[in-house]
């Protein structure tokens, strides 16, 4: 259970930021900055939870 919740978060992350990109048109400027912000906040989003599990699963 320790490890599912954490699973879940990112899962649901990486949902709302592909809803919040396919809201922008095709032909905006901000369709490629938004890819770079979406990786970006993802990437975090998985280190921090995996440098909270480390603890756990020890």
């Amino acid at each position: 259970m320790d490890v599912i919740q954490p699973l879940i978060f990112i899962i649901m992350t990486f949902l709302l930021i592909f809803v919040f990109i396919s809201k922008i048109p095709d032909n905006s400027s901000l369709k490629k900055p938004a890819y770079y912000l979406a990786g970006i906040v993802l990437t975090l989003t998985v280190l921090i939870i995996i440098a909270g599990l480390i603890p756990v699963l020890n």
